[in-house]
């Protein structure tokens, strides 16, 4: 938890994503993926809204960084994030 705290005082926006990978693949210049814990809804009820001002923000700069040619996404599992892990690491697609 104290890596996680000094690498949260790095950042020069708090919407960057949590993961980073700088690696081009699949015609993609790198992934960046928002983690959640389990059960933590990114968004309201209704499926579209973020739920709070901050998650807002991260879905601003998912969305900016997949318009420039990334691929970014939000996971709130383990199972989910290391899918799209594998899939993007992946040297088939």
């Amino acid at each position: 938890m104290g890596l996680a705290v000094k690498t949260a005082k790095l950042r020069s926006s708090r919407a960057i994503p949590d993961l980073l990978i700088f690696e081009p693949r699949h015609g993609y210049h790198g992934l960046f993926i928002e983690l959640k814990r389990p059960g933590v809804s990114f968004f309201k009820k209704d499926g579209i809204t973020p739920a709070t001002e901050h998650y807002a923000e991260q879905w601003e700069m998912i969305n900016r960084l997949l318009s420039k040619g990334y691929l970014a996404a939000h996971c709130n599992t383990f199972e989910t994030a290391k899918a799209i892990i594998d899939s993007y690491l992946s040297t088939t697609k």
